[in-house]
């Protein structure tokens, strides 16, 4: 049965058939793939941000590193545990020093405003459960249709908010999540064209 290649294989073999020198689009591809497994330890906790700088050091290549920034900022999102956050932000700021490190003050500030919209957007997310659990206890008692495990549908007194309420939660809590979001994105595309330049 023949093996399946890799993309990293086959771009490997591209760059090697290629009389002429790479783009700058394949040559990114080709150190995408590269840093993929480097980056996989990374998620797994298997290596931190020290040995990964240790390992990317050995490349001695100035485009890894900025890819490998990259692929880090593309793993943030609103939902990213706060140490997963923190573990990020060290390995751009350790790959920042391998590049020079001369604008790790901007890089950092600018990755501490990614920190501070997550607290805030988990804080008003308690608040909002917190105010949800508060109007649930002051509702009112109402028979509702619930679904045994047998299947059956038998009638039951549940706490019910009134639709206004119930509503103006909903509304409240996908504004927050959206301008969080972009938020997030906005800080994510700062960054990458600072490290970019």
């Amino acid at each position: 049965m023949k093996r399946l290649k890799t993309a990293y294989e086959i771009a490997l073999e591209r760059a090697n058939s290629l009389d002429k020198e790479l783009s700058a689009e394949e040559k990114a591809l080709f150190q995408r793939e590269k840093l993929k497994p480097l980056l996989a330890d990374f998620y797994r906790e298997k290596i931190g941000p020290d040995q990964l700088w240790e390992e990317l050091k050995k490349e001695e290549d100035p485009e890894l590193y900025l890819q490998a920034q990259l692929l880090l900022l593309e793993s943030i999102g609103l939902q990213t545990a706060a140490t997963e956050l923190q573990r990020r932000k060290e390995a751009v700021l350790a790959v920042e020093a391998l590049r020079g490190g001369e604008r790790s003050p901007l890089i950092e500030r600018l990755l501490e405003g990614l920190v501070e919209i997550q607290e805030n957007y988990q804080q008003r997310l308690t608040e909002y459960r917190n105010f949800y659990e508060k109007a649930l206890k002051n509702a009112r008692m109402s028979l509702q249709p619930v679904q045994t495990s047998d299947g059956r549908v038998v009638m039951q007194m549940q706490k019910n908010l009134d639709g206004l309420t119930e509503e103006r939660l909903e509304k409240g809590l996908q504004e927050l999540e959206q301008q969080s979001n972009q938020a997030i994105n906005e800080l994510l595309a700062e960054l990458r064209e600072n490290l970019k330049t």
